[in-house]
């Protein structure tokens, strides 16, 4: 598995939401440790998991904002994920950066703009 792959599979990420999609009995994708799963398959899994926080913050909200896992609350939780999943989209910009890949402008500041489709 590459270090761009494993940066996007994230083992911690992972494990966290896999406790949420058992709390919500959804399914979830998940990968071996030495696998090297197929871009599809990796969107796949990208998409589900997305689904799986999008619940878990509904159910949170419906509790007053409280997270079984963060004691400051959904909020805090949230943010703490954002800043997570930015850490690693700059780690993959480096790990390209670092292999020799050109990384075009649009990919290179395209990833921060989220208001844009």
């Amino acid at each position: 598995m590459t270090t761009v792959e494993n940066q996007i599979i994230e083992r911690w990420r992972m494990h966290k939401l896999k406790a949420f999609a058992k709390k919500l009995s959804m399914p979830l994708i998940s990968f071996q440790k030495d696998e090297s799963p197929p871009k599809k398959l990796l969107l796949e899994a990208f998409e589900q998991s997305g689904m799986v926080m999008e619940k878990y913050l509904e159910q949170c909200i419906s509790k007053e904002g409280k997270a079984t896992n963060f004691k400051s609350g959904v909020v805090a939780m949230l943010g703490y994920y954002i800043s997570h999943e930015a850490h690693h989209r700059g780690n993959i910009l480096l790990s390209m950066k670092q292999c020799g890949f050109k990384i075009s402008d649009e990919l290179k500041w395209g990833i921060w703009d989220m208001m844009r489709k």
